[in-house]
């Protein structure tokens, strides 16, 4: 059975941290399908589509 948790980011405002090139990364992962690609390779399922309001 999955659980659904809420969780938080933490944003270090630390100059050594790259939070802008992880956040861009992140985002193109996103667009790119790769993020639901490893999603679903892990849960097995699709996962919610965020534009059409199905959960």
């Amino acid at each position: 059975m999955l659980q659904e948790h809420s969780v938080g980011c933490y944003v270090r405002n630390d100059p050594e941290v790259p939070v802008q090139r992880i956040l861009r990364t992140l985002l193109r992962m996103k667009l790119s399908g790769e993020i639901d690609d490893i999603i679903r390779l892990y849960v097995g399922a699709e996962p919610p589509n965020e534009h059409n309001g199905k959960p």
